[in-house]
Order: C-alpha cells, then sequence, then structure tokens
C-alpha cells in the first residue's frame, strides 16, 4: 500500500523549514508518497478575510519558484516519490470559456502541472468540483480534455488523476462516477503511447473522503 503525507494546505508562501519539517515526519512515518502543494507569494492589497487573501493570491500571485526549488533539493535528500496536488479552489466544473477567455482556473491548473513538471512529478491530483449552480458536465469532459490536450501538445510526463469527494453534491463523489468520467475522455488524449500502456488520466481514491 501507498501512504502518503502532505507537505502543505493552503497556497500561503512557506518557510524553508516547514518544508523540512513535513519531509522528516514522512520518514518518520514510513511514508511512501510525499504529496505536496504548490504556493503563490503574497499580494497587497485589503481583504475581508484570510479566505478572501488567499483566493487573490491563487488568482493572482506570483508562483512561489524559490518555494518549488525548496522542495525539489528537499526531496532529493530523501527520494521519495512526490504527487502534486492541485491547489484547492482550482475545480474544472465551469466552462471552459467565459467571456471569450479561457477559465483562468484551467490557466492556473495548467501552470501548476508545467511546475511540476519542472519538479519531474509524475502524478496530480485534482477535485472536480461541486454540481451547485446547475454546473454541466459537458464543461468537466472539455476542461479535462483541454488540460489533457496541452500535456500532449508540450509533451509533458505527467498526469492527471481526479480525486472522489468527500461530498454527494460534487462530480466524482463516488468511484463508478469518477469511472463514467475517465471514459468520456477523448482515447488519444488519455494514453502517452499508441499501444495505451501509459496512462495521462487515473483516480486517485481518498479514503477520508
Amino acid at each position: 500500500p501507498s501512504f502518503s503525507i502532505s507537505c502543505s494546505t493552503s497556497p500561503i508562501k512557506r518557510t524553508r523549514s516547514s518544508a523540512e519539517r513535513t519531509m522528516k515526519t514522512a520518514l518518520a512515518t514510513d511514508s511512501n508518497i510525499l504529496q505536496i502543494f504548490l504556493t503563490y507569494q503574497e499580494i497587497n492589497g485589503q481583504f475581508k478575510n484570510e479566505q478572501e487573501k488567499r483566493y487573490a493570491m491563487l488568482q493572482n500571485g506570483e508562483p512561489d519558484m524559490t518555494e518549488d526549488n525548496n522542495i525539489i533539493t528537499g526531496n532529493k535528500a530523501i527520494g521519495l516519490k512526490t504527487v502534486l496536488h492541485i491547489t484547492l479552489g482550482l475545480y474544472i466544473n465551469g466552462p471552459l470559456w467565459v467571456s471569450g477567455q479561457r477559465n483562468w482556473k484551467i490557466i492556473r491548473i495548467i501552470e501548476e502541472l508545467a511546475r511540476a513538471q519542472e519538479m519531474n512529478i509524475r502524478w496530480a491530483v485534482i477535485h472536480i468540483g461541486t454540481l451547485a449552480g446547475n454546473k454541466k458536465r459537458s464543461d468537466v469532459i472539455a476542461n479535462i480534455n483541454e488540460t489533457l490536450h496541452v500535456i500532449q501538445k508540450n509533451q509533458w510526463n505527467i498526469g492527471i488523476l481526479l480525486e472522489n469527494s468527500a461530498s454527494n453534491n460534487c462530480f466524482g463523489a463516488t468511484i463508478p462516477d469518477l469511472i463514467d468520467i475517465v471514459n468520456s475522455i477523448n482515447q488519444e488524449l488519455r494514453f502517452k503511447d499508441k499501444a495505451r500502456l501509459q496512462k495521462r488520466i487515473g483516480i486517485c481514491f481518498d479514503t477520508q473522503h
């Protein structure tokens, strides 16, 4: 079995020591997978609360490349398999195009995948998002196809894992639903090779959900 420990749970900038402590904890608990969340630099402005500030950082903050390098350096010492968890809030349940522009959340997801590629990470976990607001399944499929198309076009060696949700009011709340979504994806994008042995998309089953 694979056991993972998360390196962060928010996009707020962290110190190198916190990442190092997390990696030491991973070793102490005999974990064999390190799950990380990427971070963004803080931005100036007036915010009503911490949640609004985090959302603004996620939407407009510059990637924290220093922290990316800290994770790369730190993991070289412990050698754990690393998986990216796409930042919470970047869901793929909205329209791919909004007012003639590509959905900023999809742009951010692709940017995070590019950062993960530079970190030699092979899989990225992502939540699909809620059904609330009459969200359409067709939008979910379009977003996944677009993301996989960018991965294919850039020849990145990374894939995405659709994670089950803790809420029944979300896409992918059950394993059968996740499988149905995966089976709806463009066949040419689902695999890295013509023999269809190397996948670009899979499922992450979180037992806490």
